[in-house]
């Protein structure tokens, strides 16, 4: 419930892109005063659109969609597919998870496993998914001329495939906020003009909520979105702490900043939903996250291969092996001593760490003493808040 009151704020750093343009004297209004308005109409249209859901819950549940059905059946021809492989149950679970986001085989074991070794959002499609899809087409279409009308159809392509892999993942939280920032992103690229990284996700957080206000509420959307915003503020400050000069280290300790920055964005909510937090992750992410790189789209080619295509064969031991591979490693640290820890956090605890995180950032970016202090308050404040609670509530 507390993400609510993100939504004025997301309105107004949306409604800043013309901020630095602006006169000066309209520097201090303007910006507040259309973040204001849009603030209270986006507002008005969710609870419209909340209180119109409501009055049809006990409607019968229409019928689903011609593109549904089609989603559906081109992900239980991918699975099927996938059940040609030489894997384990687990294994084959795994693989239709990651790849089009087909639970139906997974065990609450397996995802406990995930979860301790900290990768359960390899799981699920999410932005990454998305992501190595998309970046796999923009390589395979590196060799088309920097035109115009090329440049149109590559963005175009893209689009389309990335929403219509989202929708054969079963249009996720995190697949569909994927989806669309990468489609605002290529209409920037067409366009010619470089989209802003915030504007670009709170524009899509804000469409999302548009087209279903009770994403708001979903444990994915949150997650995604927290996850995101925490890359993008802290990735950056986390890369430089180290100068790295060689391309070949400074790939691995870039995925370490991304990973350490969305593991910090979605802790306290991680310890809210799920109250058990990985010890491992930082040993885990790394090396399964470079796997599945390369496992999803192998996966994926191998699937849209024909029968007997010359290669396929060498294709698809390369999909066995990596899924061996990815399987293993995270059995054997999910059961290494102490991987993953209880840590159970109240709606307190959960808006209290965002707070002491944010005040955080900010104190390191601007060099704040009152703000390094308020951050340092609320950080004594939240353990005598823990400690008090252990010792009354226990």
């Amino acid at each position: 419930m507390s993400f609510a009151l993100l939504i004025p704020a997301i309105a107004a750093l949306v409604c800043n892109l013309g901020r630095r343009s602006a006169p000066r004297e309209l520097r201090l209004e303007t910006p507040y005063i259309w973040g204001a308005i849009l603030t209270f109409v986006i507002l008005f249209l969710a609870i419209q659109r909340t209180a119109l859901a409501e009055r049809h819950l006990d409607d019968p549940r229409p019928a689903p969609t011609a593109w549904r059905r089609a989603a559906h059946a081109v992900q239980g021809h991918i699975v099927e597919r996938l059940g040609q492989l030489r894997l384990s149950p687990d294994e084959h679970a795994v693989l239709a998870s990651i790849t089009v986001n087909d639970r139906s085989g997974m065990t609450r074991d397996l995802r406990r496993r995930f979860s301790t070794a900290g990768v359960a959002h390899l799981l699920a499609v999410s932005g990454f998914h998305v992501g190595l899809v998309s970046g796999a087409l923009a390589l395979l279409l590196g060799f088309l001329p920097l035109t115009t009308p090329c440049r149109l159809f590559r963005c175009g392509l893209m689009i389309l495939v990335a929403w219509a892999y989202a929708a054969v993942s079963g249009l996720s939280a995190p697949a569909v906020r994927a989806a669309t920032m990468l489609t605002i992103y290529l209409v920037g690229v067409a366009l010619r003009r470089t989209p802003e990284p915030y504007n670009t996700l709170f524009a899509s957080a804000l469409l999302m909520l548009f087209v279903d206000p009770f994403s708001l509420f979903d444990v994915g959307f949150q997650l995604t979105f927290a996850a995101v915003l925490f890359i993008l503020l802290l990735t950056p400050r986390i890369a430089c702490l180290i100068d790295v000069r060689r391309r070949w280290i400074a790939l691995p300790w870039r995925l370490v900043a991304v990973s350490l920055a969305a593991q910090v964005g979605t802790f306290p909510l991680c310890c809210y939903y799920f109250g058990r937090i990985s010890l491992v992750f930082l040993f885990t992410n790394l090396f399964l996250m470079l796997s599945a790189t390369l496992l999803i789209p192998l996966t994926l080619v191998w699937v849209a291969l024909p029968v007997g295509t010359p290669g396929s064969f060498g294709l698809q031991s390369a999909v066995e092996r990596l899924t061996h591979t990815l399987v293993a490693v995270v059995d054997r640290f999910s059961l290494l001593p102490a991987a993953g820890v209880p840590m159970r956090f109240d709606l307190i605890l959960l808006i209290g760490s965002y707070a002491v995180l944010i005040l955080g950032i900010h104190a390191a970016t601007r060099g704040s003493r009152r703000t390094l202090f308020a951050s340092l308050g609320g950080t004594l404040s939240l353990i005598v808040y823990t400690l008090a609670q252990h010792q009354f509530g226990g």
